[in-house]
């Protein structure tokens, strides 16, 4: 977080971490369910074999704190998990906001 020039390369660097969190965090979601079947639940009923894609789709919605609603947490693991999430994801985007925001100092005043 030093001050220095922002490039287009640290931009695309902190895009691609903001997607490997939410890869990584689809992977934790499908440790969950192998340790507590039934963690999460999709239209009612539990998820017992979930696929990656399935997975991917809730964990870029908790990320960005979309959560359509579809796929819900039951178990308190998964609940923990999620709220993790959706505050990495809000810190992640705050904290890149602001450290763009700091790069540009205020204009003076005359």
């Amino acid at each position: 977080l030093r001050r220095e020039v922002l490039t287009l390369d640290k931009l695309y660097g902190a895009a691609s971490a903001f997607l490997m969190v939410g890869v990584m965090w689809a992977y934790f979601y499908i440790i969950v369910l192998h340790y507590y079947p039934a963690a999460l639940a999709a239209g009612g009923q539990p998820m017992n074999d979930p696929n990656v894609s399935e997975m991917l789709y809730f964990s870029f919605t908790v990320l960005t704190s979309t959560g359509f609603g579809d796929i819900v947490p039951v178990h308190p693991v998964a609940r923990m998990l999620c709220t993790l999430e959706q505050v990495l994801g809000v810190l992640f985007i705050a904290i890149l906001i602001a450290r763009l925001a700091g790069n540009y100092p205020p204009m003076e005043q005359r």
